[in-house]
């Protein structure tokens, strides 16, 4: 891909073949507002499954097995790519995902399939195929057997009490860099489900008031849920248009302490990654949109107000390119992060690459992704 090739020229082969796996290790943030590292901890060796722990990142790492052979049945359930990359990994399969599972029965096994045919794994149908359309987000499949194997972290009574939540390394350090405070009026623009929203409530010890905001009514109740479930109390969750929440949230602008910038991207770093089909215009069109946020989130900031703009991604359009737009078309400066895991940006495109931070799926075996915090001038 031309888009990749840009940035990592000719290791590119390498890139493609880290995003087609998960990588070795899965990273299951603790949520200390319910529970500990040491109990996570302890729960996962229960399963079986080898672990590691962070504990100044509030994470723990499971060991990704894998890969296994997924036999090819003659019963099979077709779902959309986001799905079929999560039952890669040992998800279950659920009824917003299904494409297509005609003439499956109820305790049917079936091959679980993505839109292009690939067998992702082995499943036992818990309904008919004729009562699907009856299901708006219950479970329409058991995985049996994955290409990768993981507990399916959704269905772990650690997971229901919200003690846990699956949430990149990257995505956390994130967080972790825009150091959220406990007196501090945050605002998440693009907030669901909720990783980088109830971490921030987390790390502000539920105090002070973070508004997490999306336009989809359906992400709105995703959003809820997590937050409720997860004990988040210091969160308003409000459904509009992040693009123009400056124009809405009149009230709150130039007085917002910081700001969460993480906007629709073309996801290319996201991993296991089955396939891409996006064009160069496609992610010119996405850098254009991103900034309608950065420009939203800049008008709310008070002087001297954070902004942390992250995408998981890895193209320079929508990482570095955004970054000089909003230094050098809005004023804003760079801070200071540390750099605990992860590369400086590209120099070739960015005379600012020395404060930002990129993830390398085939350096750093992470999800391929991009942040930085900016700080609204205080002059």
């Amino acid at each position: 891909m031309c888009v990749l090739s840009m940035v990592y020229g000719e290791a590119v082969d390498r890139v493609i073949e880290a995003l087609s796996s998960p990588g070795s290790w899965y990273t299951v943030r603790v949520n200390t507002l319910k529970s500990s590292i040491d109990k996570v901890e302890k729960y996962f060796r229960c399963l079986e499954f080898e672990v590691k722990a962070i504990a100044e990142l509030d994470v723990v790492l499971i060991k990704v097995l894998g890969p296994f052979d997924v036999p090819e049945l003659s019963k099979k359930i077709v779902v959309d790519k986001l799905t079929a990359e999560s039952v890669m990994m040992g998800a279950n399969v659920y009824a917003p995902g299904v494409i297509n599972m005609e003439g499956v029965q109820k305790g049917d096994n079936v091959t679980v399939t993505d839109p292009k045919g690939r067998s992702v794994a082995i499943a036992r149908a818990v309904i008919d195929s004729k009562d699907l359309k009856f299901l708006r987000k219950g479970l329409v499949a058991e995985t049996l057997v994955s290409i990768y194997k993981l507990p399916s972290i959704r269905s772990l009574d650690l997971y229901l009490k919200g003690e846990i939540f699956p949430q990149s390394l990257p995505s956390i350090l994130a967080v972790k860099a825009l150091n959220p405070r406990s007196n501090e009026l945050i605002i998440d623009l693009t907030a669901s489900p909720g990783g980088k929203l109830t971490y921030a409530s987390q790390l502000m010890n539920n105090r002070g008031l973070i508004i997490g905001i999306d336009r989809s009514p359906n992400k709105v109740e995703t959003l809820n849920e997590n937050v409720q479930r997860l004990g988040v109390r210091n969160a308003k969750i409000l459904c509009l248009d992040s693009r123009y929440a400056d124009l809405e949230l009149k009230d709150l602008k130039g007085k917002v302490d910081a700001v969460m910038v993480d906007p629709p991207c073309s996801a290319l770093g996201i991993r296991p990654k089955l396939y891409d089909e996006l064009t160069e215009k496609t992610i010119r069109n996405l850098s254009e949109y991103q900034r309608q946020f950065i420009r939203a989130g800049f008008n709310l900031l008070k002087k001297g107000g954070r902004m942390l703009y992250s995408v998981c991604t890895v193209s320079i359009e929508e990482c570095e390119n955004n970054i000089n737009y909003a230094i050098e078309k809005l004023g804003m400066q760079l801070l200071e992060v540390p750099r605990q895991i992860g590369d400086m940006g590209i120099v070739t495109y960015s005379k600012y690459a020395d404060k930002v931070v990129r993830f390398h799926p085939h350096i750093h075996d992470t999800p391929g992704f991009f942040y930085a915090v900016l700080v609204k001038d205080c002059r």
